[in-house]
């Protein structure tokens, strides 16, 4: 039996080596560090840790570690030199304040035994890439939308987070009916992300995007535009206007199950061993 686990606050460490001419030399070794809750699948791995660990690593210095600003903030006192990166944007997070950290080969890698221990797990799994994708997995051609009006019951008309956050759950059962006949269960968000104040009476388009396919897991992210609004618009309470271009007002990514005997549709390039 297929077991599902999340673990809150843990360490995740992404790295990567290059090769040397020499095997009488060590090949020199990024690191990336960051903690974060993730969503254990069997061998899989979700979540916001893998993903920026897996984003410092790749910004990180030859022979050095890139800790985010989370870690850094956590063990600042015990560390030796720290070179701060700034606020660095990566697909598809924004990693704020990277700091980078020098090591020697001996100590370094014993700072990095220290982190890990009963958090460390490989980067990458059955040839899966990071977020989850199957090799060479096109998955952008599976993408669902709704579009409706929404209603307020606040006196200043903003339209419910909830109600945003079920718009959500709305797109992504449509996109689970159109990848496996079955609306599967939403496990959990890693980020959701308010922009801009929905409105009553604002017609929305929510949308749901296949990120990633485990074995039972689907990795999607969410967006929630205004296309058309009459708040604020001329005189009359029939007054309103379509925008263009519509105002990006949630975003949000997060990961659904769908068990193996509800999967009536999933296309056999989506499917995974069982």
């Amino acid at each position: 039996m297929m077991k599902k686990r999340f673990a809150s606050g843990s360490c995740f460490i992404a790295t990567s080596t290059q090769a040397t001419r020499s095997t009488l030399r060590p090949a020199p070794v990024r690191i990336g560090v960051h903690t974060g809750d993730i969503i254990v699948e069997g061998d899989d791995i979700f979540g916001d840790g893998v993903n920026v660990a897996a984003r410092l690593q790749a910004i990180a210095e030859p022979a050095g570690i890139c800790v985010s600003q989370r870690v850094y903030d956590e063990v600042r006192d015990r560390l030796p030199a720290v070179h701060p990166h700034g606020e660095r944007s990566v697909k598809p997070v924004i990693l704020a304040d990277a700091q980078g950290v020098g090591f020697s080969a001996e100590s370094g890698y014993n700072r990095l035994e220290a982190c890990t221990t009963g958090a460390h797990r490989s980067p990458q799994t059955h040839g899966r890439s990071l977020e989850g994708a199957m090799p060479d997995q096109d998955l952008s051609r599976y993408f669902a939308e709704i579009e409706l009006r929404v209603d307020s019951h606040y006196t200043d008309g903003v339209v419910s987070l909830g109600t945003i956050v079920e718009l959500f759950g709305m797109a992504g059962t449509k996109l689970a009916y159109m990848i496996d006949g079955d609306g599967g269960l939403m496990r959990a968000f890693e980020t959701v992300e308010f922009l801009a104040p929905v409105y009553h009476a604002d017609f929305v388009r929510a949308t749901a995007r296949l990120l990633a396919v485990g074995r039972t897991s689907r990795r999607r992210s969410y967006e929630l535009y205004v296309t058309a609004r009459t708040h604020g618009v001329g005189s009359s309470l029939t007054h309103g206007e379509a925008l263009n271009p519509p105002i990006l007002a949630a975003r949000a990514i997060g990961t659904s199950v769908t068990p193996l005997d509800r999967q009536r549709l999933t296309p056999a390039a989506l499917r995974r061993a069982s």
